[in-house]
């Protein structure tokens, strides 16, 4: 079983976002670039500035994880799995090199 269906399972439309795209079975994140890719020639096009920002959440370890787990746990995913979970993000560490 693949983490998709194991969340899918527990984690209901009322709970996620209506635009998430990312570990979703109708869309993916190719289908944001592609949306965002149009956009970008709509204003090219109409000589109009655009500015985008990419922020990767995840990169910041001010993440509140102890979070995630308890909500995982309260949406009734399994202890088993969320303990698995919990485990890979235990102890990690980055470099950045400049």
């Amino acid at each position: 079983m693949n983490l998709i269906n194991i969340l899918s399972t527990y984690i209901t439309p009322e709970v996620s976002s209506g635009t998430q795209c990312g570990f979703t079975g109708n869309r993916s994140t190719m289908d944001v670039i592609f949306c965002l890719r149009l956009f970008q020639e709509t204003c090219i096009e109409q000589d109009r500035q655009l500015y985008m920002v990419f922020i990767d959440f995840k990169s910041f370890d001010a993440v509140g994880r102890t979070g995630l787990w308890q909500l995982l746990r309260k949406y009734g995913c399994p202890e088993k799995f969320t303990t698995m979970i919990e485990a890979l993000h235990t102890g990690m560490m980055a470099n950045v090199n400049v």
